[in-house]
């Protein structure tokens, strides 16, 4: 069982994962400060987030990232959109491609895109991996080793909790699925010296970023987390759809990548400034949504539901890249507040983390990760973790079971 330990093989791929570790802990930080710390500088923070509370020149300026969103669309033809679900699975990430779609994912992002930094992170991690192993001309298993711990090391920095990011690896592609504990380690490594590196920088972690009321749990609970699943998943098939329709309304423009990208922008702009918490990949807005969900209204936040879904589909089909992680945990988590402000009787801290991680769960089969970061990122007591489970398992079971599910909205 534990032969592996005294393999030199073994010891080679858990080296390298701690050096790509810490690698991508230090480019996590200057990452981060790129996509998130900058444009929040430039951008500004909104006082007032009820309708056309936004600032007038978001609207020009989210049309001047797009332009320049299209130029280097039209100059790095190589750059393309992150599916980093197949590219874990696959264990595989094209180094060749990472520099020209990180460089269009971080004026993507700066420019207001609703996509999170996990895309861009993720190709970085995973194909500084894939060039060493090249590098090196390792074997087939070493290169998928060296991606996998690759990425690890970019998830520990950007979800600054260590065991996220091998789990969520663990549960996408079973690495070595008949050597678990050989091929985990190393992303672990990875993960945990990403983490040592960013979190001095960065100061806070993934835990308690949402602070919802806590709440006793009683049996009817259980039953209102299949509710939310159920509605979670409505909305992750809408926002697939939604993903749909916007490819085949642009499709015709694709040749045109300038001005497709300028009229997402145009887009985008017009969205945040009637509807500033469109903004971004949502996870600085899900903090407004949670401290001020019931004062904002049922009407406010439905409204902000269909316009993230929206600007989200907006973003991916005129030509932004970025991760789809993060804004379908912004669907979910202000999805939740909506429920809770409908029906008050359901507790805040059931329905928020519940739909948080219900509507990515009907679009990818990873259950546990989803329960682990909610549970992470929500003041979540122990034994409140169970309905976000059953939530989590009602919308992949429905999606699945239905036969909705979608690739177009799997893709992080």
């Amino acid at each position: 069982m534990s032969a592996f330990a005294r393999q030199r093989s073994f010891w080679s791929i858990t080296g390298w994962a701690g050096v790509f570790g810490l690698v991508m802990g230090a480019v996590g930080i200057a990452w981060l400060g790129l996509v998130e710390k900058l444009p929040q500088e430039l951008w500004g923070q909104p006082t007032d987030h009820d309708f056309a509370g936004g600032t007038w020149w978001w609207i020009p300026l989210a049309t001047g990232f797009g332009l320049l969103v299209g130029l280097m669309r039209r100059w790095l033809t190589t750059a393309r959109q992150p599916d980093l679900f197949a590219e874990i699975s696959d264990a595989h990430v094209d180094h060749k491609v990472v520099a020209p779609s990180v460089a269009v994912s971080a004026m993507s992002l700066m420019g207001g895109a609703s996509l999170g930094p996990e895309g861009g992170l993720g190709l970085l991690g995973g194909g500084l991996g894939d060039w060493i192993a090249k590098r090196k001309k390792a074997d087939p298993e070493t290169r998928k080793a060296h991606t996998l711990t690759g990425m690890a090391g970019a998830f520990g920095g950007l979800f600054t909790a260590p065991l996220l990011g091998p789990l969520m690896i663990a549960e996408i592609a079973r690495p070595g699925s008949d050597r678990p504990v050989e091929r985990l380690i190393p992303t672990v490594v990875a993960s945990t010296l990403g983490f040592a590196v960013l979190y001095p920088v960065i100061g806070h972690t993934f835990l308690d970023l949402y602070d919802v009321p806590g709440y006793d749990l009683e049996v009817w609970h259980m039953f209102a987390a299949v509710g939310i699943g159920a509605v979670g998943a409505v909305v992750a098939v809408v926002t697939g759809i939604a993903i749909k329709v916007a490819a085949r309304v642009t499709g015709p423009a694709s040749s045109h990548p300038v001005a497709l990208a300028t009229a997402g922008g145009l887009f985008i702009g017009l969205m945040a400034y009637l509807l500033p918490l469109t903004l971004f990949s949502g996870s600085g807005e899900l903090e407004v949504i949670v401290d001020q969900g019931p004062a904002l209204g049922a009407g406010l936040l439905i409204a902000v539901i269909v316009a993230k879904m929206a600007t989200f589909a907006a973003s991916l089909s005129t030509g932004y890249i970025g991760g789809t992680i993060f804004p379908m945990l912004f669907l979910g988590g202000t999805l939740g507040m909506a429920i809770h402000v409908i029906i008050p009787g359901i507790p805040v801290g059931l329905a928020v983390p519940a739909a948080m991680a219900a509507v990515p769960g009907a679009a990818v089969a990873i259950p546990f990760s989803l329960i682990a970061i909610v549970a992470f990122a929500v003041t979540v007591d122990a034994a409140n973790v169970a309905p976000i489970g059953i939530a989590v398992l009602t919308s992949y079971l429905l999606v699945i079971g239905t036969g909705l599910a979608g690739q177009e909205h799997s893709s992080a």
